[in-house]
């Protein structure tokens, strides 16, 4: 039995298709490329709500801020007693009374964050301008503790 010339040009069947190790390379690139993509969207993501935790923390604290202002303003001849009087040194903000007083806040910032703290604390009592620190403590998602620090000077004017 001879072939012909135009039979062994021809394909046979059962080589068709792509081989078992071709497939189990490409699935491994596959994998490898999926993986590199889900660690990255996790990142992301981690990243994203720390930076909404840190921006939460921020405006925390500034709404004690703009509530000292606001106790100066109404007691103008009373400064610093009126401040010092309100939050002493090393007191610990209410938030729940923090967060009811800012109505204002868009409903995604009117959360606490994980046993958040706020601290005011002075560098110096009797001085005027008053320079104030309001701290802002909490726990992230991986329990780690994090905090955040405003200062600012405020003045009896």
């Amino acid at each position: 039995m001879s072939m012909c010339k135009n039979e062994a040009k021809r394909p046979r069947k059962g080589r068709t298709g792509f081989s078992l190790l071709e497939l189990m390379m490409a699935f491994t690139i596959f994998v490898v490329v999926l993986g590199a993509v889900a660690q990255a969207l996790i990142t992301y993501y981690g990243a994203m709500a720390v930076q909404r935790e840190r921006m939460t923390a921020t405006q925390h604290c500034s709404i004690v801020l703009n509530q000292m202002r606001q106790v100066r303003e109404s007691a103008a001849g009373d400064f610093p007693d009126v401040i010092l009087d309100t939050w002493p040194d090393g007191s610990s903000v209410d938030l729940d009374g923090l967060l009811a007083w800012e109505a204002s806040l868009p409903v995604q910032q009117q959360t606490q964050l994980r046993q958040e703290q706020i601290l005011v604390r002075y560098t110096n009592t009797g001085a005027n301008p008053l320079e104030v620190g309001v701290i802002a403590t909490w726990r992230d998602a991986r329990n780690r503790p994090i905090s955040l620090r405003m200062t600012t000077l405020l003045t009896d004017q």
